[in-house]
């Protein structure tokens, strides 16, 4: 079990391969020539230049790095475990795709083949098969062999439990003595990727020298990953021009003032080796930081962290960003990648984002498909990997940031603050040309709020029409963990500001949105009295900032794209506009290897599926509208702001305007019936309540907050994310652990304030806050210690114990006969008596709130019709 989860996480994909040619729960292996999409001549291309610079000059790729775009060795028996494992089994390859049973059988089988040929035999103890695991990793080398079996046998350790795409659960039981056995012989990587002393492809990454003749440096990686350093290509191409190079700048980042905000995920195209192959022709123009092999998660840094690497296709994302290619490559029907490729990247990603005080959020980690043209002639060629199935909401959870889901659904309102977050499960199964159904990270937008509305079109993509459910069509979709401003709801669907426009989503009960708790983020939108702002896909310094002899580049907006007045956009923290002014291989050029930084600033925004910027000049900033909580729950990052409520059956829960949120029963009358629980907290003005993400339900004052204190009360359940507090049907309110509720358990907290049942019988207790019911009346217990009878028809209160002034107090009815008031704390042991109906002496006797509008004590025979009739309240004739 753990080494299918350390290939697929126990999902079947419907058959369906990965971007390496893996197939079911196994991630067996097949990949022939015929399954390969066959690039054209542009697409290869497209592939390569990645330095997005209009300055530059004419982009001539060598002839073999062209041929080599989407190259993979296929005849390399790593890539056919499937086809051996058929064999092995005696079934069809087919069957091995896409049945569960059978893959689970051809991977033990191979399994088993490889501890044969490792150790002779096919020991019980599976501390024994760590030579097995290492060789179904199919890593081309040691290191990489023995990451992948240290991964299976650390999940072995821990256990494993998840719920699979398709909603199965699927738990593995810890193991955690089990420590695996390795032998002293080591890893020998030549037994399978070489047939009969002949390569047959998949070679091991080589240790090439750089290019300047210096050490190979040490990778930049956490301690426990598997990284090597294979540089980059840092070569001139052109021997009378020092201008024409490849394949990154040299930099001094983020020391020499260029910081590193951002971290975009790729998708090679091609297998890892012919990757590494092509960032080392100085022809390619492109290269990444780092590449990532799927196999086994070897990392391979290519370019250090502190130069600039030509993976984005804008030079003003390159200055500012890191590039990590997975590997990946087209494959008729490819949709997922490896858990191997997943943990790796994670792994990498949380080191990096540490080293560089990156933020955790898709705003700062984003894919390729995310970086916007720099200018109108990039826009429509810009790539769109890692693509739609891409598990984002698994790959943030790994780096400690999840998305988070909404079970429970929110009610929306324009100005709010969103998260996109539908299911990535066969909930969320949106058509894609040429895919079959399979979960996917993104939401389609339409141009209203139906069905049959038109997809909305990208005016660089199309110009005319609408848009299309092309995988590779990024102007109508909404991706997983990307953040928008609601700009209307109608039943359940949404409308989101997007790309100047509003784009409608099918959000079934406002599940596929988390709303933002965070009213301190920056929402940016056109300044009062302008029509329309322009939107930049760079964010350049004014031409005054050049030095003398510096060519200074064009401040040119997106043409086609504008943000007309009124509509919201989300704004990270501004920047000032920047340019790296690298010119000649040597640095010789005057001002080469220079940051020039201008005093014109940008916000960088998520205009639609990707980043743009807009002038702060052009823009004015608010905060998002409060997430106000209505009906019955209190989602995370919802608020009860001052008179708002939330309202169950027969209880409505407010935030007063004096700063006490109050519970109280619903009558029949006008106005609130009694309170059956507070928080304690009247007397600050303008308090509000406030489901915090961490599960925490807290009353802060007016201008406090999770960062700025003034907590006046809490439920105490923080720790506990995704908790969210919802008003039963019973009265009671209650704080629930994400995935909980009044069905399944998992209570946190609640005010314990029951509708018990009309009867109060010999030796029980009526705690504060809880209440009977009967046709006409009610009989509260109180919170202020008093017992009072109300009219259900109009809240009036017809009788009382005239005990107020004592909160906490409770009723119990003795064993003796005697129904009591006792102050809190109080007993019969240890005395406190406030009020009694003065029956004792008449053991087992019991009260009821009748229907007839009387509460009454009878003796233990006795009872409506019966008589026997020791205390009533008399309250008869006035309860109707």
């Amino acid at each position: 079990m753990a080494v299918a989860y350390q290939e697929s996480r126990w999902d079947s994909h419907n058959g369906m391969p990965s971007t390496t040619g893996n197939y079911n729960v196994m991630g067996l292996t097949q990949v022939s020539p015929q399954s390969l999409k066959r690039p054209s001549g542009k697409d290869r291309m497209a592939e390569l230049d990645m330095r997005g610079d209009d300055r530059r000059g004419r982009f001539r790729p060598d002839a073999r790095v062209l041929a080599d775009v989407g190259a993979v060795r296929t005849s390399a028996p790593a890539l056919h475990t499937l086809d051996q494992a058929a064999k092995l089994i005696g079934q069809p390859d087919s069957t091995l795709r896409a049945d569960m049973g059978k893959s689970v059988r051809g991977g033990a089988a191979l399994l088993a083949r490889y501890e044969k040929a490792a150790t002779g035999a096919l020991p019980a103890d599976p501390a024994q098969w760590y030579p097995a695991v290492e060789r179904f990793s199919q890593s081309p080398d040691s290191a990489g062999a023995v990451q992948f079996a240290r991964r299976v046998y650390a999940h072995i350790r821990t256990g494993l439990s998840r719920t699979t795409t398709d909603g199965e659960q699927v738990t593995m039981s810890a193991q955690p003595a089990l420590r695996p056995h390795i032998t002293s012989e080591g890893y020998r990587p030549a037994d399978y990727w070489t047939e009969s002393g002949t390569t047959t492809g998949y070679a091991p990454a080589g240790y090439a020298v750089p290019a300047d003749g210096t050490t190979t440096p040490t990778p930049e990686c956490p301690s426990g990953l598997v990284c090597n350093f294979v540089p980059a290509a840092y070569t001139q191409n052109d021997p009378n021009d020092k201008s024409n190079y490849g394949n990154y700048d040299i930099a001094n980042r983020p020391t020499d003032g260029n910081t590193i905000r951002n971290i975009v995920i790729h998708d090679t195209e091609s297998d890892y080796a012919t990757t590494v192959n092509q960032f080392q022709d100085p022809t390619a123009y492109a290269s990444a930081n780092y590449v990532i092999r799927s196999s086994d998660g070897l990392v391979t840094q290519m370019v250090p962290d502190e130069d600039i690497a030509w993976h984005s296709g804008n030079k003003f994302v390159n200055m500012h960003s890191i590039g990590i290619e997975h590997e990946g490559y087209a494959i008729s029907g490819a949709s997922w990648y490896t858990e191997s490729e997943y943990e790796s990247s994670a792994a990498l990603v949380k080191y990096l984002t540490a080293r560089y005080n990156i933020p955790l959020d898709r705003e700062h980690i984003f894919g390729h498909d995310n970086v916007p043209g720099p200018l109108d002639a990039y826009v429509a060629g810009m790539h769109w990997d890692p693509g739609p199935f891409w598990d984002w909401t698994h790959y943030m959870q790994l780096l400690g940031a999840p998305i988070g889901a909404n079970p429970v659904g929110d009610p929306l309102q324009a100005g709010e603050l969103v998260t996109i977050a539908p299911p990535f499960t066969t909930a969320n199964e949106p058509p894609v040309d040429n895919a079959s159904a399979q979960p996917a990270n993104f939401v389609y937008l339409r141009t209203g709020p139906s069905a049959s509305d038109p997809l909305i079109t990208d005016p660089y993509l199309h110009s005319s029409g609408s848009g299309t459910t092309t995988a590779y069509d990024w102007g109508d979709k909404a991706v997983a963990g990307q953040r928008f401003v609601v700009a209307a709801q109608q039943g359940d669907w949404t409308a989101i500001w997007y790309s100047g426009q509003k784009a409608w989503f099918d959000n079934p009960s406002g599940q596929w949105t988390i709303p933002s708790g965070d009213t301190s983020q920056t929402l940016i939108t056109a300044k009062d009295g302008t029509a329309s702002i322009p939107v930049y896909g760079r964010a350049y310094p004014e031409a005054g900032a050049y030095p003398t002899g510096v060519t200074a580049q064009p401040v040119t907006p997106l043409s086609k794209y504008t943000i007309a007045a009124g509509q919201l956009y989300l704004a990270q923290p501004a920047v000032k506009g920047d340019f790296y002014n690298s010119v000649n291989i040597d640095g010789s050029a005057p001002d080469d290897r220079t940051l020039i930084t201008g005093t014109s600033t940008y916000y960088p925004i998520q205009y639609n599926g990707r980043l743009a910027y807009v002038d702060t000049a052009d823009v004015k900033t608010v905060t998002p509208v409060a997430p106000t909580a209505t009906g019955t729950t209190m989602q995370p990052g919802q608020f009860l702001t001052p008179g708002h409520s939330l309202s169950s059956a027969g209880m409505t829960l407010t935030m007063q305007n004096d700063g006490n949120l109050v519970a109280y029963l619903k009558t029949g009358g006008t106005g609130n019936g009694p309170a059956v629980w507070s928080s304690g907290t009247n007397g600050h003005t303008g308090a509000y309540a406030y489901m915090q993400s961490d599960g925490n339900l807290v009353v802060y004052k007016s201008g406090g907050g999770p960062n700025t204190g003034g907590t006046l009360w809490s439920t105490g359940t923080s720790g506990h994310t995704g908790a969210y507090a919802t008003l039963q049907n019973d009265g009671n309110f209650v704080v629930y652990n994400s995935g909980g509720g009044p069905s399944t358990g998992g209570a946190l907290w609640s005010t314990h304030t029951y509708k018990r049942g009309q009867t109060i019988a010999s030796g029980q207790k009526l705690w504060a806050g809880s209440w009977t019911q009967a046709q006409y009346t009610r009989l509260v217990m109180q919170p202020d210690g008093n017992v009072v009878i109300y009219r259900n028809s109009d809240g009036t209160a017809i009788w009382s114990s005239h005990t107020s002034g004592h909160p906490g107090a409770y009723c119990y009815m003795q064993s003796d006969g005697n129904l009591v008031v006792y102050k809190s704390g109080g007993g019969p042991s240890t005395g406190g008596a406030l009020w009694s109906t003065g029956t004792s002496g008449h053991t087992g006797a019991y009260a009821i709130t009748q229907n007839d509008g009387n509460f009454v004590v009878y003796k233990n025979t006795g009872g409506p019709g019966m008589g026997g009739a020791l205390w009533a309240t008399g309250t008869t004739t006035t309860a109707r």
